[in-house]
């Protein structure tokens, strides 16, 4: 298995978890506060055995000001 799919997989673990972790809560209109909304452009990210490249998955926050907007960061 290469490193790219290892990463692919982590990051997918951890975007799953995240959406998980808020599926309660809705907005105004009674739709899921978050939604996957596809993919950053694809970037290099740097690990111990060089850089690899990775799409970072993409998060909308449909309920919400900048003060309290969630964010996916992985």
């Amino acid at each position: 298995m290469g490193a790219r799919q290892l990463l692919m997989e982590a990051v997918e673990a951890e975007i799953a978890a995240f959406l998980a972790s808020y599926q309660d809560e809705h907005d105004q209109a009674g739709r899921q506060r978050l939604a996957g909304i596809g993919y950053l452009p694809e970037r290099e990210i740097q690990t111990g055995i060089g850089g690899v490249p990775a799409k970072v998955p993409r998060v909308h926050d449909r309920d919400a000001t900048n003060e309290d907007r969630l964010q996916f960061r992985s």
